[in-house]
């Protein structure tokens, strides 16, 4: 398993308490297999990384949608469930986490980090040390 993109670092602030938001990651085509977190899940102060599975859409998850030209990788987290990194419900959804997979013949990726305000993107997202 590989993470040919590296990691993505982000915090969604103002979201109600124990609401939903979801954060659409759009990259360029490539073989993607799921999409893992780097942190605390729920049950295990200690942190690992872990798949970030959508099975339902009752729960918080992952899902990666391959298009023509791009891949879309949409998160789907609840504050204070798996895939926030925060201890508890407080309308703050904190993630460090990436999408696994094979990059395509021909594609390289300079992996530098690029921020856009609270969203860290790159192998530099780990810099906080992780995993």
């Amino acid at each position: 398993m590989g993470f040919p993109f590296g990691f993505l670092q982000f915090q969604a602030t103002g979201v109600s308490v124990a609401g939903w938001a979801n954060l659409d990651v759009i990259l360029p085509s490539a073989q993607r297999k799921s999409h893992w977190n780097c942190g605390p899940p729920p049950d295990n102060a200690a942190p690992n990384r872990y798949e970030l599975l959508h099975y339902h859409r009752s729960l918080p998850g992952a899902e990666i949608w391959p298009k023509v030209s791009y891949a879309q990788v949409r998160l789907f987290l609840k504050d204070g469930s798996k895939g926030d990194h925060g201890s508890a419900a407080d309308g703050i959804i904190a993630g460090l986490g990436a999408p696994s997979g094979r990059m395509m013949a021909g594609m390289t990726v300079n992996p530098t980090s690029v921020c856009f305000g609270f969203i860290r993107a790159g192998m530099g997202a780990l810099a906080g040390g992780c995993c």
